[in-house]
């Protein structure tokens, strides 16, 4: 697995949208192939920024 550091803009991005669509966390670790704590590293620094 890459780490938090190693995502591209876009699997950021591609993040941020299913976050905004409500789509569970399980689904977006399945579609970009990334740790489920990577995405809940974007998803505490996204709230965070709020």
């Amino acid at each position: 697995m890459l780490a938090y550091l190693d995502l591209q803009i876009s699997e950021r991005e591609e993040i941020c949208r299913g976050l905004s669509a409500r789509e569970s966390i399980t689904s977006i670790v399945r579609r970009l192939g990334r740790s489920r704590k990577t995405i809940r590293a974007v998803s505490y620094h996204i709230v965070s920024a709020s």
